[in-house]
């Protein structure tokens, strides 16, 4: 074979099946290889350090990033129509506890009846989003209200402030006292923006 790669090839002349059989072709890092190490340092030493209160949100929050990138998103509700979606899960001052970055795959993180049950089960209160669709069991709350557009909430803490507690705490806190301090600079690479954004 005249290059490694040939190996793995499927046409007539180079068809070798146990290679591609036994060994996979290269190793394919994942889209978010270049910040998922400072990702797993962060999520580890808030699992080690930091005991959360019973008051949890969680939520999208995204990263303005308008240049070509293959799990950029475009969201046209959000102020910041293209970006890096992060989900987070945060307590009521703000303080983000997990983060997970939308690399492109199918990630469903959005709450829901069966993780708010589990939650309640473990004495852990959640807020958070909810997407349609979705109903009410014993002890959780589900709640539509009229925003700039439609908003379902879901809640096993609250029951008569879930809406000011949902806009008041969490993700939307977090995201207000992150534009306090901006970076916005074109001449950062993604890897480097989203980094900052953990600090």
């Amino acid at each position: 074979m005249h290059k490694m790669s040939d190996y793995w090839k499927t046409d007539e002349l180079f068809n070798l099946n146990c290679f591609r059989e036994k060994m996979t072709d290269e190793e394919t890092p994942s889209r978010i290889y270049k910040v998922e190490k400072v990702l797993d340092y962060f999520n580890k030493r808030m699992h080690d350090v930091y005991q959360p209160c019973t008051n949890l949100s969680l939520d999208e929050s995204m990263v303005l990033w308008r240049s070509g990138l293959l799990f950029r998103q475009y969201i046209i509700n959000k102020r910041h129509k293209y970006g890096v979606t992060l989900y987070m899960l945060t307590e009521k001052q703000g303080l983000v506890q997990q983060i997970m970055i939308y690399s492109g795959k199918v990630l469903v993180c959005c709450p829901d009846v069966k993780l708010a049950h589990q939650l309640l089960q473990r004495k852990t209160y959640c807020t958070g989003t909810l997407r349609i669709r979705k109903y009410t069991k014993d002890g959780i709350c589900v709640v539509k209200w009229k925003d700039k557009r439609d908003v379902l909430c879901i809640s096993s803490e609250l029951k008569n402030k879930m809406v000011e507690t949902t806009n008041r705490h969490g993700i939307d806190r977090q995201d207000q006292m992150m534009s306090y301090y901006p970076a916005e600079r074109k001449t950062l690479r993604w890897y480097k923006k989203i980094a900052i954004h953990f600090l």
